[in-house]
């Protein structure tokens, strides 16, 4: 039917909306989320690799957690790379559970040996994509136990992008992980119909993956065996 432009308009109420900056100088922020427990803090993730705090309003001079040593090495103009996903564990605030003070990260990483390799031959590994269990320092709650890192889950991809990233809990209990098709929209495998690289159950791209990456739900801990 025709486009009735009376019909767009709301009268005018009582609310007003504003924006207040809380944080600036950073590069490329994909999260902001918080650790239970904590009223007065967030996290920020930013895509090249540096997790900050922002407490009590202002965003605190030291990183968190700096990734860069650990990512593959972006490309400045345009990246679909880096650090993409933050997870804080729910159980974080609890010092009777093995939760207490973990959360992870889906970071992009140069290739190497990882749970899941690509299978098409005609594929070449530009990176792995990689979800990492970290712990907060029990010395200072402002950084991260860098000894503490543990590998829960990585893959192959064979593009710069199409990655995903977003983790989260869900009340299960689970981490869930979103994953990108890997810029490959089909697979053509010798001696099979091509498929839809998300339609393929044997590869984790292009789906949403749903973990236990502490192993209390009898399920091992530990990449490789889920």
């Amino acid at each position: 039917g025709s486009f009735d432009r009376k019909a767009q308009r709301m009268p005018k109420g009582d609310v007003a909306v504003g924006l207040e900056e809380i944080a600036s100088g950073l590069a490329v922020p994909l999260v902001l989320t918080f650790a239970p427990g904590q009223k007065h803090r967030l996290y920020v993730a930013d895509q090249i690799g540096i997790i900050r705090i922002i407490d009590h309003g202002r965003l605190l001079d030291e990183p968190f957690l700096d990734l860069r040593p650990w990512l593959k090495k972006l490309t400045p103009a345009y990246d679909e790379r880096g650090l993409l996903g933050l997870a804080f564990h729910p159980q974080f605030d609890r010092k009777d559970h093995p939760g207490f003070r973990k959360f992870y990260t889906f970071t992009s990483e140069p290739p190497g040996p990882c749970e899941i390799p690509l299978t098409n031959a005609a594929e070449k590994v530009d990176h792995l994509n990689v979800v990492t269990e970290w712990r907060v320092s029990d010395d200072d709650t402002n950084r991260v136990d860098v000894g503490s890192r543990r590998v829960v889950f990585s893959y192959a991809t064979p593009n710069f992008h199409h990655n995903g990233g977003s983790i989260a809990f869900g009340h299960d209990g689970l981490l869930y992980i979103s994953v990108g098709d890997g810029g490959t929209g089909v697979v053509f495998t010798p001696g099979k119909p091509p498929v839809g690289v998300a339609q393929d159950i044997e590869s984790p791209r292009g789906k949403i993956l749903r973990i236990d990456p502490l192993g209390l739900q009898c399920v091992k801990a530990g990449t490789g065996q889920y």
